[in-house]
């Protein structure tokens, strides 16, 4: 039973924070409706479950468009530093177990994660985090 509940949380949380775009919801969803209005920040439906699967994918178009939800959302800031503490609260409820939560932090904040440019970062910080829950 724990072992179908952890991977329910975990499941949930790769929707939410590196989700798949038909499956993002509450301030993910929100977030990428903004990105998506942007005319600089818009996206094909499919780019980010493109990049999820491995896919190769306009990087600039991926990382502009996470870069522009995660400072919506508050998990980066205008510099493209990763705000820990406020990932940390969006991965909580979908994730529910303190243990992978940390270890998300420990590997996908660290400095190592946040070298090149804002969009370079954001779309590094989806897929450490993609990469951290497939391995819970």
């Amino acid at each position: 039973m724990h072992n179908k509940l952890l991977f329910f949380c975990i499941t949930t949380a790769v929707i939410c924070l590196g989700g798949t775009q038909k499956n993002l919801t509450g301030e993910f969803r929100k977030a990428h409706e903004f990105c998506q209005i942007r005319s600089d920040t818009r996206i094909e439906e499919d780019l980010m479950d493109r990049a999820a699967a491995g896919q190769t994918v306009d990087e600039y178009k991926l990382g502009n468009h996470l870069f522009c939800m995660y400072i919506k959302m508050g998990i980066m800031s205008r510099d493209g530093s990763i705000k820990a503490a406020t990932l940390r609260q969006q991965l909580v409820e979908p994730v529910k177990d303190e243990a992978v939560i940390d270890g998300i932090l420990r590997n996908c904040v660290p400095s190592r994660v946040q070298h090149g440019t804002s969009q370079e970062v954001a779309a590094e910080l989806f897929r450490c985090v993609r990469r951290n829950l497939r391995n819970a």
